[in-house]
């Protein structure tokens, strides 16, 4: 087990809170889902019987059949103890939620490509941090891709913007689609303001790919980002940018990737 990095009672007592959750998350065929969704946080690779490797943590059983939940979850770091409890909507008093965590759940489950460049963007971090900026930026060029390319979302959009925009159209384009959206009953004036902000924010992210980056080659004499703190500055914005626009339109048209019909049928065996 890793050094705890939070106040032992405190993950004992989420623990409690979170293991019920869990279960109470999945109404139909508990082991199985359970597993699955566990599995998907222990973010390792898989091998060709379906077993995790180089995971986060291990997953525990009992008799060799079903998961041990609780015993996985104590042997679990704190982190995705409070990443977890944050995603079902558990209350972690004194503590933020574990943004990158589920920016990488969210990037996982609905486009691959852009999960695979954000590791690399963090694995990048301090030895490149010129291609970390480059990979992060891309990866929200991407889910806005995703977002602005869903059936319910699309025809709002300009075919132009949707397929080839640039980074800074893409976000000009979805924050009008945000402002239709929200009346000024459910939306301060001030958020109003704050996403206003989010055109300039996604400029001066593309500005920085395109000139700062190796993204269209360089000269010798030209400036390339070349410090870890601005590799990390730009990684936690595409994080917050990311994960406020998916939330939102996922609240409203409810674009998370649905399970098909197959899956549905072969797991539909009551627990």
């Amino acid at each position: 087990m890793s050094n705890p990095t939070v106040s032992p009672k405190y993950i004992l007592d989420l623990i409690e809170q979170v293991e019920p959750a869990i279960w109470k998350a999945f109404p139909t065929s508990k082991y199985k889902n359970v597993e699955n969704y566990m599995k998907r946080w222990q973010n390792g690779k898989e091998d060709d019987f379906g077993n995790i490797y180089d995971g986060n943590f291990d997953i525990y059983y009992k008799d060799n059949q079903h998961i041990d939940l609780d015993k996985t979850m104590h042997n679990m770091p704190d982190e995705y103890i409070l990443g977890i409890a944050t995603e079902l909507g558990i209350e972690t008093p004194g503590f933020l939620p574990i943004m990158p965590q589920k920016f990488k759940n969210i990037l996982k489950d609905n486009n691959r490509t852009a999960y695979q460049n954000f590791e690399r963007a963090i694995k990048n971090t301090y030895e490149n941090p010129d291609e970390s900026v480059l990979l992060a930026t891309t990866v929200l060029d991407s889910l806005i891709k995703t977002i602005l390319n869903n059936d319910k979302i699309k025809d709002k959009i300009d075919f132009k913007i949707r397929k080839n925009g640039s980074l800074t159209e893409q976000a000009n384009a979805i924050i009008k689609v945000f402002k239709k959206e929200s009346s000024s009953s459910d939306c301060p004036k001030e958020i109003f303001t704050l996403t206003n902000n989010l055109s300039t924010l996604c400029k001066t992210l593309d500005d920085l790919r395109s000139d700062k980056t190796p993204a269209h080659g360089s000269l010798e004499e030209d400036y390339i980002v070349n410090d870890p703190l601005w590799a990390i500055l730009v990684i936690n914005t595409t994080v917050t940018l990311g994960i406020f626009i998916w939330d939102f339109f996922n609240k409203k048209y409810n674009i998370e990737k649905e399970i098909s019909q197959s899956e549905i049928d072969i797991e539909n065996i009551p627990f």
